[in-house]
């Protein structure tokens, strides 16, 4: 998925908000305030959603390198250390995860990965 250009930063991105935005009662364009808290705010919990990709990737290589698993106790294990993000006890949320047995079978990575592509893909044009 090519998300451009919000996601990569291109060198458009203040235009295509001013082009792309106004008031919805009178077509006054999006405040310089506002604008610029947007552009700032961008890549907010960046981070976050980049540990919690890396958590999904290696939770699914995990459950799927193994003979006999526990999903529970491998998302226990892993969810902190990765994403910082506390397990709750009791719980196994990767029995809602059907992208783990939905066919991508040890290939989750590929959402963090195809990113890549994509960044190295806009920077030739």
């Amino acid at each position: 998925q090519l998300a451009c250009p919000l996601d990569l930063g291109c060198h458009s991105v203040r235009e295509s908000l001013l082009r792309a935005s106004s008031h919805y009662k009178d077509g006054s364009a999006l405040p310089a305030e506002i604008l610029e808290n947007m552009l700032a705010a961008k890549n907010v919990n960046a981070g976050l959603m980049n540990r919690r990709q890396i958590f999904f990737g290696v939770f699914d290589m995990t459950i799927h390198t193994q003979r006999d698993v526990s999903t529970g106790d491998v998302w226990g294990s892993l969810r902190k250390p990765i994403t910082m993000i506390e397990h709750t006890a009791g719980t196994n949320p990767a029995a809602t995860f059907g992208h783990m047995m939905g066919g991508y079978d040890a290939g989750y990575y590929g959402y963090l990965w195809s990113e890549v592509f994509s960044a190295d893909m806009f920077e030739q044009f």
